[in-house]
């Protein structure tokens, strides 16, 4: 074999291994999802439905989806309990409409609040703790 045909083929070699390892690395920061339901009123109480009491770290899609009646608004911030963290919070969904964000989450425990009316939501029942591992 010519030297040419040799660093050829040693350049296709180090591109296959190159991929090989970059698709791994994608197959281990894949997104895991929760979809998280919202709903109630001041007459039933309000409530999170759907949150996984545990979730992988690392990248998270939540779609939060509003049950409540049209008037009706919700939001879902994240707090971890521990360790400085930064608080994550869905933009406000307003009843009947649905929205999506991908957020990283780190290992620990982290608690889930509505902050509609000040905390209002929250004192009425949407509050839920959650771990991540």
């Amino acid at each position: 074999m010519t030297r040419r045909a040799i660093v050829a083929l040693a350049l296709v070699a180090v591109l296959i291994v190159a991929g090989s390892v970059t698709a791994l690395g994608r197959t281990r920061q894949s997104t895991a999802s929760a979809t998280i339901g919202m709903g109630g009123d001041q007459n039933t109480g309000f409530k999170f439905t759907g949150v996984p009491k545990t979730l992988k770290a690392g990248r998270v899609r939540f779609t939060f989806r509003n049950t409540s009646p049209a008037q009706i608004r919700h939001n879902f911030t994240v707090v971890k309990t521990f360790g400085g963290a930064k608080t994550f919070t869905s933009h406000t969904v307003a009843g009947g409409k649905s929205l999506a964000a991908t957020i990283n989450l780190r290992k620990g425990t982290y608690i889930a609040l509505c902050t509609i009316f000040d905390g209002g939501h929250a004192a009425n029942g949407m509050l839920v703790a959650f771990q991540v591992q």
